[in-house]
């Protein structure tokens, strides 16, 4: 699953993510998240960290994409959401592009 997200998804740029998985910040990251924006429902997203915002920022010409970020793919509802834990803000929202 995560490798036809990686291939079929430009903006995941490999080596630009740590791929985290179901831990408690993880819970804690998706709480924040649901306290400031409706969240697609039904739909359990993958959570990475942002470890490369350098490589993100050449990528996909985001500019305000800074390490630590956390972005969440909701891949049946199509939809990146780039969440700031530090300011505790969504920085952006984008459509998943791809198959």
């Amino acid at each position: 699953m995560i490798f036809s997200l990686l291939v079929g998804v430009s903006v995941l740029v490999w080596g630009a993510f740590a791929f985290r998985g179901g831990g408690e910040d993880d819970v804690s990251v998706k709480k924040h998240v649901a306290e400031i924006m409706l969240l697609p429902e039904g739909d359990e997203p993958l959570l990475f960290t942002v470890t490369d915002a350098e490589k993100m920022r050449e990528e996909i010409k985001l500019t305000d994409i800074q390490n630590g970020d956390k972005v969440l793919v909701y891949q049946k509802k199509k939809r990146i959401v780039l969440y700031r834990p530090s300011r505790q803000q969504i920085v952006d929202v984008l459509p998943l592009k791809g198959k």
